[in-house]
């Protein structure tokens, strides 16, 4: 078992730097909640502090402003996507169609079993705080994810020009239907999301492999 380094105050078992940490937590956690039940414009330094019973002095201890707070709710959904995505694809057979269909799988569990992120992938686009950084983030976590792909030849060898316009096109449509369907904008089954998903990622592979 480890101990503080000589030095290091310790107050009831936590250095400083585990204080810091767990109310940073605290805070996320309470931005979480209020998103939850009022959506984005809920989340205010003073009620995210109040929420997590933490004086205002605090939230400037781990964020320079709201804007800061709400990267960090992006970036913590974000490794949530992408640590369900890699152990769906790492547990699945090796052929990129099924890994494909596993990491869609993936997240569509996630956002059926916490409907919160699903609402924060949704009014980020709308949130001027945060509409640059999803805008950018989500682009990358699709390409993180083609490049867990058992055989992505198609991913390296491919024009980087066409490849961006890919992954924009990916972007766009596969958020879209992610929002629309947690909006419940169509009536159609899991199965069949994942699968019409899939196939619309497998069709654009496809065509850029017939070109090559």
């Amino acid at each position: 078992m480890s101990t503080p380094d000589a030095g290091v105050a310790v107050y009831r078992g936590q250095t400083l730097d585990d204080r810091i940490d767990e109310r940073r937590k605290q805070l996320l956690d309470a931005a979480f909640t209020l998103l939850a039940h009022g959506g984005i414009t809920a989340i205010t330094m003073r009620a995210v502090a109040r929420q997590a019973s933490l004086s205002p002095r605090y939230f400037y201890e781990s964020f320079a402003d709201r804007s800061a707070l709400l990267a960090a709710m992006f970036e913590q959904t974000m490794v949530a996507f992408a640590q369900a995505v890699s152990t769906a694809i790492q547990a699945t057979a090796t052929d990129p169609l099924s890994q494909t269909k596993a990491a869609i799988a993936a997240v569509t569990e996630l956002l059926d079993s916490d409907p919160t992120i699903a609402r924060l992938l949704q009014e980020s686009l709308a949130e001027d705080a945060l509409r640059d950084t999803a805008s950018a983030a989500i682009p990358r976590f699709i390409e993180m994810t083609a490049g867990l792909l058992i055989d992505d030849a198609w991913y390296r060898t491919a024009d980087p020009i066409k490849m961006r316009l890919d992954i924009s096109a990916l972007t766009g449509s596969l958020t879209r239907l992610f929002i629309d369907r947690s909006e419940r904008r169509f009536d159609v089954s899991r199965d069949d999301f994942i699968d019409y998903c899939t196939g619309l990622i497998a069709d654009l592979v496809q065509r850029r492999q017939s070109r090559r």
